[in-house]
């Protein structure tokens, strides 16, 4: 990926610098700042720390300088998706996806397809398990991790699952894993 900052005001001048395989950017008169794992909102929260110590007038009551960040050229990454899932295969995805958007582009888990149990994979490593309920029911995208290059999701077949008809507020087909009960 390619950063680019601008300062502009009482000092002018541009930076346009790549992002190091090792998730670093090394700015003349700075020296390296690391981004690695973090957002692009944090990425210019440390760029604007580092370079305030350069240019005073980015900081203070009244600053007269100022600073614009950009995202560049995004890389692109591939990832595997596999098992129950409508659409396995590799995708070529941005840099900035994550587990839900690969799921996405794969069509969702299938019939067969557990919700809840669906593994993320990194360098033979399960780093993560997504649980689209928890995302679905309380918003919660804890397990939804940042993407990188030869991550595999692996959707496994669903372990449980009962139809709520009748008198209810939500009638559906739910799946529950181990640990949880109809109840």
């Amino acid at each position: 990926d390619e950063i680019i900052i601008d300062v502009y005001g009482a000092s002018e001048i541009s930076y346009q610098e790549v992002i190091s395989p090792d998730g670093r950017i090394i700015i003349s008169g700075v020296g390296p700042i690391s981004l690695s794992g973090i957002t692009v909102d944090e990425a210019k929260n440390r760029i604007f720390n580092r370079l305030s110590s350069i240019y005073s007038g980015l900081k203070g009551r009244n600053p007269n300088t100022f600073l614009q960040f950009s995202v560049g050229n995004i890389k692109s990454i591939k990832v595997n998706v596999v098992g129950n899932v409508k659409r396995p295969g590799t995708y070529l995805l941005s840099s900035f996806s994550t587990a839900f958007n690969a799921l996405y582009a794969a069509g969702g888990p299938n019939e067969k397809g557990s919700m809840r149990l669906i593994d993320v994979v990194r360098q033979g490593n399960k780093i993560a398990t997504l649980d689209v309920y928890k995302y679905f029911f309380e918003g919660d995208i804890s397990g939804n991790p940042q993407l990188l290059d030869e991550d595999v999701l692996v959707v496994r077949p669903f372990q449980n699952r009962v139809k709520f008809a009748g008198n209810v507020k939500q009638p559906a087909i739910y799946e529950f894993v181990e640990q949880e009960s109809i109840a």
